[in-house]
Formats: structure tokens, C-alpha cells, sequence
């Protein structure tokens, strides 16, 4: 085995491990029951936990850039065995805020940057399908680990659980931090020479990046689509429920954009490989408009079958995001500021947290049906495809052909 495939399957590896962070229902419901919380107070946890995400994320970058990528891991070892350790003695919302909220989040943010930025320095020439492969992992480490979770949840308590948590993930997160390194100067090149080719990228500094329209234009896109993804997840089990369905057999269906979100990472960053970026952009902007379009006329005929391809499409769609979010930072600005770069694309997800969701909420509050939350799908999935179309005028697209 090369020493680029062991990297990839630890960084699979720990990416599984930080998805944990997706089953929080899993383990707010025992927290409610006990404390007699309401599901709004547990759901703040897991927003600050997002947003902490974002900034671990920012954190790590800046790491890397005078340390390295280890230093980020060690920290997210320490925050997040921290974090899980203390949450597990929590009888207050603010300590539960402090812990998992803060700490948690925070040492996922360290983590999830670190990997990204540096197994995708071992993969120049398969930027997409690696990593669509590591958003693969972190999306699946919600499903896996919920199920999981649950299990041990109902054998020996929500504490319990959150202290095993703190204990074990952070030993296997600094197993794994030892052989994350970026390569040396000559290494890759001696071990797969196909990775060596391509075009030489500008490296550009991440105060100048905040000053191209290109990261703009590529920031609103992700924003806009990741809302649109969201906005069904959030609300995908009453959406089933809605269509006269049994609410076990509205879950399981619902559970079908997460499964497909999963596998789209995979699929779109493989595509990415083949068919460069440009296209890509224009199929997850198409398919989300698609896939609105089909949500929309199954609500309207009350056809389950037609809202499961809607899902499943929507689902895909989604899955394309998050690797082209990677993937972009690098081939627009280079290798050398990849960390901090790639941190400040991640904070779309605190813009679509809010605006997905938050809308469908709005919207279905206001009409009493899910039928306008599907146009305004359509509507982010055309602008998606507008602001494709604008960016490909700017004169990185055009320099390099990318």
C-alpha cells in the first residue's frame, strides 16, 4: 500500500469519528426527558457546536500555517475528548453549551481542516474523488454512529455514552495524527509520478482571496445550494408525514436524502475528475432545480414514489457541495495558503444553517404546506446555475481553464 492510501483511510478514518457531531438528536432526547428541556434550548447546542466548527476550522488553518497539520489534531483530541468528558457531569443548559457546544465543536473544526488540507496535497490528480471519499466518511459518521450511539444510549445512559465518547475517540483521532503529514518535496512524485502533472496554480494569501469576485461568487453558490439542502433535510420527516404516511415509515424515507447525500460526495467528486469543474457547478445548480420541480408535482399529486425520486435527487445534489467546496480553494488558490483558505469557505455553512431551515420553517408557518419551500428550491438551484455561469468569466476560470 502507498503511504497516500494509508494517509486516506486515516483521514476516512477520523472524518468517521468527527460525524459524531450529526447524531446529536440521538442524544438530546434522554437530555430533554431527564432536565425536561425544551427542543428549542438542546438545539442551540448544536448551533453553537456548528459555528464553533466553523471557527476550529479558521483555527486550524492558522495552526498548519506555523505548525502542522498533527498540532490541529492533537487539539481536536484535547477539545473533543474534553468537551465529551465534561458533557457527560452537565445538570445546566449552559454547561451542556460550554462543553459540547463549545469544545466539541471546536475540536471538530481543528480536525476536519487538518485532514482535508492535507490528504488533498497527496492526491493532486484526484482532487475530486478523495475528496468526495472524506465527505463521504464525516456524512456517514452521522448514520453509523447515531445507530451506534442510540444502542449504547439505551444499554448504559446518554452519560455514559458521552464519556466512552471522550475517552476512545480521542485516542484513535491521535493514532491516527501520526501518519497525517503533507508530503515532502520530491516524495509524491516518487510514488505515483501521474500525480505530479497539471498546470501550476497561483498560491494566493487569504487577504487577497477576500478581494476576488471569484470568492464571492463561488461563496454565494455553496451558501445558496447548501441552504437548499439543508431546508429538506431539516424538514424531510414532515414533509413525508404530510403525504398521509405513518410517521416510522416518514423517518425511514426521510433518511433517504442523508444516504444519498452520502453517496453523491463520492459520485460528484469522481465526476469533478472527469468532467472539470465548470460542469459540475452547472449539474448540482440543474439538479437541485430538478428535483424541486419533482418535489413540488409530488405534493400536488400526492405520489410518494415521485417525492422518494425528489429526495434521492435532492440528495445527490447536495452530496456535490461540500467536495467542490475542497476542491475549488485549491484550484482557483493554490497549495501554499490552503488551510486558512479553505477555513473561510467552510463558514457558508453557518449562512445556510440559518437561512435553509429557518425559511422552510417560515414558509411552511406562513402556508400551511411545503409547496413554496419547494419553489424556492428551484429558485436557489437557478441562481446556483447563474452564478456558475458568472463565474466562469472571472480570469482565474479563464487562465486556467478550470
Amino acid at each position: 500500500m502507498q503511504k497516500r492510501h494509508l494517509i486516506a483511510l486515516s483521514g476516512m478514518l477520523t472524518l468517521l469519528l468527527l460525524g459524531v457531531v450529526y447524531a446529536w438528536s440521538v442524544f438530546a432526547g434522554p437530555m430533554e426527558k431527564e432536565f425536561s428541556w425544551q427542543r428549542s434550548q438542546t438545539s442551540m447546542a448544536f448551533s453553537i457546536c456548528m459555528s464553533m466548527f466553523c471557527i476550529g476550522g479558521l483555527i486550524s488553518g492558522i495552526l498548519q500555517k506555523k505548525f502542522s497539520s498533527r498540532v490541529a489534531l492533537w487539539g481536536c483530541a484535547l477539545a473533543m475528548g474534553t468537551g465529551f468528558c465534561l458533557a457527560s457531569r452537565v445538570t445546566s443548559l449552559t454547561a451542556l453549551y460550554l462543553t459540547y457546544g463549545l469544545l466539541v465543536g471546536l475540536g471538530v473544526g481543528l480536525a476536519y481542516n487538518a485532514v482535508l488540507s492535507t490528504v488533498l496535497r497527496w492526491f493532486p490528480d484526484r482532487t475530486g474523488f478523495i475528496s468526495g471519499l472524506l465527505m463521504m466518511a464525516f456524512g456517514f459518521g452521522g448514520m453509523v454512529l447515531g445507530a451506534s450511539g442510540s444502542l449504547l444510549v439505551k444499554a448504559i445512559g446518554w452519560r455514559l455514552t458521552f464519556f466512552a465518547i471522550g475517552v476512545v475517540f480521542p485516542v484513535v483521532i491521535l493514532l491516527c495524527s501520526t501518519v497525517m503529514a503533507p508530503p515532502k518535496a520530491g516524495q509524491l512524485c516518487a510514488e505515483n509520478s501521474a500525480a505530479c502533472g497539471g498546470q501550476k496554480r497561483e498560491d494566493i494569501t487569504a487577504s487577497l482571496m477576500l478581494r476576488r469576485p471569484s470568492f464571492w461568487i463561488f461563496f454565494a453558490w455553496s451558501s445558496l445550494l447548501s441552504a437548499a439542502g439543508l431546508m429538506l433535510i431539516a424538514h424531510s420527516v414532515p414533509f413525508m408525514a404530510g403525504m398521509a404516511i405513518g410517521a416510522d415509515e416518514a423517518a425511514l424515507l426521510a433518511g433517504i436524502v442523508s444516504v444519498c447525500n452520502g453517496f453523491g460526495r463520492v459520485i460528484v467528486g469522481g465526476l469533478y475528475d472527469k468532467i472539470g469543474r465548470a460542469r459540475v457547478m452547472l449539474l448540482v445548480g440543474a439538479g437541485f432545480c430538478i428535483a424541486g420541480g419533482i418535489l413540488l408535482y409530488a405534493l400536488r399529486m400526492g405520489d410518494i414514489k415521485l417525492a422518494v425520486a425528489g429526495f434521492v435527487l435532492t440528495g445527490l445534489s447536495f452530496g456535490g457541495v461540500l467536495p467542490m467546496n475542497a476542491v475549488f480553494i485549491r484550484s482557483f488558490y493554490g497549495e501554499s495558503n490552503y488551510p486558512i483558505n479553505f477555513s473561510m469557505v467552510n463558514m457558508v455553512l453557518i449562512v445556510a444553517s440559518f437561512l435553509g431551515p429557518y425559511v422552510a420553517g417560515l414558509l411552511h408557518g406562513t402556508s400551511g404546506s411545503y409547496a413554496p419551500m419547494t419553489i424556492f428550491i428551484i429558485m436557489l438551484g437557478s441562481l446556483g446555475t447563474v452564478l456558475t455561469i458568472v463565474l466562469n468569466k472571472c480570469r482565474e476560470a479563464r487562465e486556467y481553464g478550470i
